[in-house]
Order: structure tokens, then sequence, then C-alpha cells
């Protein structure tokens, strides 16, 4: 009891949690030849990459000796994953440091979830209780920020300490430089992170009327010079004004197509009844920090559905744009629970209390489920019974990078659709199909252009964000990499692959042949 006198139980829980999610990343490494490996999500891989590269002199670059291109879109995320590579650690186990970070920074993240809740209510324990525990065993957070070790951990903390501190400067009529401080680094980790930047600073302008001049003279001055040494670093590095990810995502494909898929594949991500439920908080309390939080989960909605959604949306929940704004939905969400259920409360007779605490259970319990459940595996990740869902394409993929270590020589070119984990463990001069990493791809057309489709489903498939480009006259028939592995589509690649490269569908045949060189290995 002492211990609970003294607040010291969420702490506890904080701590337990971080061990919590040690344990959902130990999970997702696995054993290949002796040597246990820990693995982040492909595209984090890419930024691996370029990490070791810098961090052993050979600049910020995919390929050492190649043209730089900026095939990452989280460039500070990339420079702290390069202090990693200048200690003595194995690359199998570089990745677990960075899948530590993000479990930390999730950990911090609900410590500003508490304050939030505790600075919008009276302490009301049920709010604060329910949205740090929602917030907690999110699982799409989870995976994101931790298991794939994104920059997603990062930007949620961003974003709920920036609303923290607004709340709190507009409360106490205060300036506060550190707000526009975060939201400009918030741009150096990912530069979408614009978009609630532009809410939150356009909130302040708003609602703090009184501070409106310090804010124009001095916040937004602040925030653009982040930009403006981005823009200039990235001009002078790479002599590009924006990433080379976005001419791959967001050129060469019709706008009003690429909203129409980012609007179904939004309708997807979560039960639309609890979507909208909250909303009816607006109705019982017009509260001008309520419409902060709401505007902020707005505006990275509409930001996922612009862009056309993700890559990899049959994950189910939310995607990588609208996880950081996660926790602030289940603040929203449970001020409006816990603004009907204290209604109810004092309704209540004391006779009636235990079929009213009941109720609050199962309201809770249906409520996690539906939350929750993101597939039928979700559950069973949660609970440590599967490993998570990319690990078993991690370990094939690592397992292809010792077999090409082995068959091929260091001045090998070999062709990928999977940038990140293969070359990581490759030390050989890669080209990649799908064009993250290659300026000419990605500035050319898509290659699905849905011009004959049946079903909705199908039109809104063919929209598949960085997957959509390909070249194979340019990167099979002029370039001829020696290997290619995993072509993308494969109908597309086969017609060159016919014609230049002898098909081995098995790493044993290859061991066994005497030419090695312009081979084609199809599922290693």
């Amino acid at each position: 009891m002492k211990i609970l006198k003294k607040g010291n139980l969420f702490y506890i829980f904080l701590v337990t949690y971080f061990f919590y999610l040690l344990l959902l990343i130990f999970r997702s490494s696995f054993i290949f030849h002796g040597t246990r490996y820990f693995v982040l999500f492909d595209d984090e891989m890419v930024s691996m990459r370029y990490a070791n590269n810098l961090a052993h002199g050979l600049g910020l670059v995919w390929n050492p000796g190649g043209i730089r291109v900026e095939g990452f879109t989280n460039p500070l995320w990339t420079l702290y994953m390069t202090l990693y590579h200048f200690l003595p650690i194995p690359l199998s186990k570089i990745s677990f440091f960075i899948q530590l970070t993000g479990a930390l920074l999730l950990s911090i993240n609900l410590y500003f979830v508490r304050k939030l809740v505790q600075l919008l209510t009276d302490n009301n324990k049920f709010a604060v209780i329910s949205t740090v525990l929602f917030t907690a065993f999110y699982f799409p957070l989870n995976n994101w920020g931790a298991i794939l070790g994104t920059e997603v951990s990062a930007l949620t903390l961003l974003i709920t300490a920036s609303t923290v501190l607004t709340i709190q400067s507009v409360k106490k009529g205060q300036f506060s430089y550190l707000i526009y401080i975060l939201l400009g680094i918030g741009t150096f980790i990912r530069m979408d992170a614009i978009v609630p930047a532009i809410v939150i600073i356009g909130y302040l302008l708003v609602v703090d009327s009184k501070r409106r001049k310090k804010q124009i003279y001095f916040g937004i001055p602040i925030f653009l010079l982040f930009i403006l040494i981005q823009f200039l670093l990235r001009h002078c590095y790479y002599n590009e004004w924006l990433p080379n990810t976005y001419y791959l995502k967001l050129t060469g494909y019709p706008v009003f197509r690429r909203i129409l898929s980012g609007t179904f594949v939004f309708t997807l991500f979560m039960n639309w009844f609890l979507i909208a439920i909250p909303f009816a908080l607006l109705l019982i309390k017009r509260n001008k920090y309520i419409f902060l939080i709401l505007a902020l989960f707005i505006a990275q909605v509409a930001y996922s559905i612009y862009v056309g959604g993700d890559g990899w949306e049959f994950y189910g929940g939310s995607n990588r744009y609208i996880t950081p704004v996660m926790p602030l939905y289940f603040v929203f969400y449970f001020l409006f629970a816990s603004s009907i259920i204290s209604s109810i409360k004092e309704r209540i007779r004391k006779d009636k209390l235990l079929i009213y605490r009941l109720g609050l259970i199962l309201f809770f319990s249906v409520t996690f489920l539906s939350i929750s459940y993101i597939n039928h595996f979700t559950f069973l990740e949660m609970l440590f019974i599967k490993k998570p869902i990319d690990s078993a394409d991690n370990e094939f993929h690592v397992m292809q990078a010792y077999e090409l270590t082995k068959i091929t020589n260091k001045n090998a070119k070999i062709a990928v659709s999977w940038a990140g984990v293969i070359p990581f463990f490759t030390e050989r001069y890669f080209i990649d199909l799908l064009g993250k990493n290659d300026k000419i791809i990605a500035r050319e057309y898509s290659k699905r252009a849905c011009l004959h489709w049946k079903t909705f489903n199908d039109y809104v498939a063919c929209f598949y964000p960085g997957h959509m480009k390909w070249d194979y006259s340019y990167t099979l028939g002029e370039l001829r990499p020696d290997v290619v592995i995993d072509a993308y589509p494969s109908d597309q690649a086969n017609p060159y692959l016919d014609k230049y490269y002898n098909h081995i569908d098995s790493i044993e045949v290859l061991k066994n042949t005497k030419n090695v060189n312009l081979k084609f290995l199809h599922n290693l």
C-alpha cells in the first residue's frame, strides 16, 4: 500500500511495459548458423545500409562509390543508426539497439499520454488508466515502433509531447520556444512531420492571440529554419530538393486515383462505429484543447488518404502515417467515455453499483477487443504464441545474403526488389529494381494505370505505394547485374530474364555450377 500511496504504481507499469516490448523484440529475432539475428523492417534496413556506409567513411549512400541518392525518408533516424555502426557491435545485433530505442521512446510516450489526460480532466482515473492501457497494448504502435524499429516511435513521442506542451503553454499563458524546436526536429526525423507541425502552429496562432506576435516573429522562424537547413543540406549533398522516395511514391500516378485508394484503405483500418463515437464529445464539451487533439488526428488521416495509404495495409490496423496519432485518438475516445460513465454513475443507486461496475468491465473489454483485434494473428503475437509477421521474411533474406556472399565476389552486381536486409548483410554493389535508390526509375510513370478492372477492390489494389515503378529494359537490359533476386513483378521481368539469364531454382544447383555470372536466383 505504501507503494500505491507514493504514486509509484504508474512507473512500475512503465518498467513492466518496457520489458514486455523487449520480449516482443526478442520474439522477432531468430538464429541462423548459430548466430542470433535482430533485423528491422526492410525499409529501415535500407536506412541501416546508409548508416553503415556513413560510419565507415563511404558517405551517406546506398552503394559505396555509387550515385548519391536519398533513398530514405528518415534522415535523423538514419544518423542515429550511424552511431551504433561506430561501435564494435556485430551486424547481427545492431538492429536490436534501434528496437531497444523504440521500446524506450514508446515507454516515455506513456508518461506524456498520462500527462495529457490529466491536463484535460481532473485526473479522472478511468480516463487516465484506459488511455494509457489502450496506448500501451495497441499492437500496430508496438509493431511499427519497437518490433520493426521504425521512426514511428520517435514521431509518436514527439507529437504527444508537443501536444502536452502546447496545451500547457496556452493554459499558463506562456510562449514556449521548445514547441517549435520539437516540431522542427520532427521534420528531420521524417519530412511529413510538417503536417502535425502546421496543425499545432495554426492552433497557437488562432487560440493564443495574446502571444501571436511572438509566435510569428520568434516561433515560426525557428521552425522554418529547421526546414531550410534540411532542404539546403539535401541539395548540397544529393543535388535534390526532395527525397528520392517523394518522386517514387507521389509522382507518375493520377492524384484522384491515389486519393481514392487512400480513402478505401482508411475505411478498413478500424471499426467505423468506434471511430465515430468520440466525436459526440464535441456535443458534450466544446473545449478548445479537445479541438487540438481532434485536428491532429484528422490531419494525419487526411495525409494518409492524400498519399494513398501505406504499402503495407495488409498488416491491418493503423498504418505508419496514422499510428503516431493513435494515442491522441485514445485520449479523445476516453474523454468521451468518461463523460458518459460519470453521468451514468451520478444516477446509479448504491444497490446497483455492482451492476454498474460489471457493465464498466464489459464496456472496457469489448472496446479493447474491438480496437486491438487487427487480424486473427494479432493476439497470438501479443501473447508471444506466434512470432511477429516479418520474422520469417527477415530470416529468409538473411539466408539469401549469406549465400550470395559465398557465391559471388566483391565486384558482383546484384539486383533486388527487397532493398534493405539483403544489401545490409552483403558487401556488394546492388541495383534497386523498384527505384527506392534509383533516380531514373523513381521519376518514371507508374506501371499500374488501372485501365482494366472489374471490381472496385481490383481498382484500389492497383495502387501499391513504392512498388509501382520498374524498368527492366534499363535495370536488366542495360545495367545487366550478375545476379537477380526476387524480380517484382515477375511477369514483367521474365522476358528479360529469359533473354539474358539462366534460371536456377535451387541454391544447391548454383553451388555446383561453375558459371556464376548472369544468374537468376529464384526462391532461394
